[in-house]
């Protein structure tokens, strides 16, 4: 998201400079983003273990080194470790710090709740979140902002569109055909993500539609999600995809996207369901209500029964992939966040 927000930037006359706490997140796709934008790594290693929290302690040092050469006019930072370290790091400079809080209110592991103790009680020139629960998230542990502004993630449309070639592709590695309904989830195999809770709606759907999960995670979890999809008599519909670069296919190929989070920031996979035409039925977390808008459901309790309820009524009376591809188009495209993003760090400025 923070990289396309950077080519987005740099398309529009703006010199930005991108720097990571360290290359974990060199994929391919996002070197591909930042063509054209300096990129730097605060940190040179990832140190494993115990070790790791000592070293993103110290990594505010060559953060400040980088900012004294480079003299940046706003430093826009975002998630835990990296709001932190842009506020610790500018102490005593004259650099505005804008920090981003991409999630909202849900359990973290206690490795990131660190960051968010030692801001709290800083004075923070401004504050981007994704959506309201967001804001409200921060202010709740006593994070505030002289500024503070919803800034919903954008879509990069030209990339996330209907694709019935490639659809096609997918479903036959599924060997699913064209009249079989399928459901989509796309993400992490994580406890976040509640996949047991997306099984057992599953597995209360009629007409035998089958299910595609895409998304990696911890081995261990991953058994027990298997071993529950066959306790629940569905593991013969089910499909699991560790990972996939061809998502637009992906979410083309799909009837309906399940996202039953227990905590989410964006999620801005609804949003790029969305722009292929794909609606979605989400738990209400982050700015997924504002991305789906009447054009899906928003659980208003997250139950099995609630949520097989929601994916049988799109699976029977779907909105129009134009509309859906349109809301987006008009309120969650990169340009618009772009924009609200500048406007935001003008401001500061």
């Amino acid at each position: 998201m923070h990289a396309l927000l950077a080519r987005t930037l740099l398309e529009r006359g703006h010199d930005p400079l991108f720097w990571t706490i360290d290359a974990a997140g060199d994929t391919p796709r996002n070197l591909e983003i930042l063509s054209g934008v300096p990129r730097t790594s605060i940190l040179q290693r990832r140190l494993p273990g115990p070790a790791r929290l000592v070293q993103l302690l110290q990594a505010w040092r060559p953060l400040r080194r980088m900012i004294n050469e480079a003299r940046p006019d706003v430093l826009y930072a975002s998630l835990d470790w990296a709001n932190w370290l842009a506020l610790r790091a500018t102490r005593g400079t004259k650099v505005p710090v804008v920090i981003g809080i991409p999630g909202g209110k849900g359990a973290i592991e206690w490795k990131r709740r660190i960051p968010d103790r030692l801001l709290a009680g800083e004075s923070i020139a401004a504050m981007s979140a994704y959506s309201q629960d967001g804001v409200d998230s921060m202010r709740s542990k006593g994070i505030r902002a002289a500024v503070e502004r919803i800034i919903a993630p954008g879509v990069d449309c030209e990339r996330f569109k209907e694709c019935h070639e490639q659809a096609l592709h997918i479903r036959r590695a599924l060997t699913v055909s064209t009249s079989t309904p399928l459901i989509g989830h796309i993400g992490r195999l994580h406890p976040v993500k509640d996949h047991p809770l997306l099984l057992r709606g599953f597995a209360l759907l009629s007409g035998r539609p089958h299910l595609l999960c895409v998304g990696a995670g911890e081995p261990r979890y991953a058994r027990r999600l298997r071993q529950l999809a066959a306790e629940l008599g569905v593991a013969d519909r089910v499909h699991w995809w560790a990972h996939r670069d061809d998502m637009p296919a992906v979410h083309s190929a799909i009837d309906v996207l399940a996202i039953p989070s227990i905590s989410e920031g964006g999620p801005l996979v609804v949003a790029e369901s969305m722009s292929c035409g794909t609606p979605c039925v989400s738990s209400r977390v982050g700015a997924a209500p504002e991305f789906i808008g009447d054009l899906g459901v928003v659980l208003r309790q997250r139950s099995a029964r609630s949520l097989a309820s929601a994916m049988q009524s799109l699976l029977e009376s779907p909105p129009l992939p134009s509309a859906c591809r349109q809301r987006i188009l008009d309120q969650f495209t990169l340009g618009c966040m772009s924009t609200a993003s500048m406007e935001l760090f003008e401001q500061i400025v």
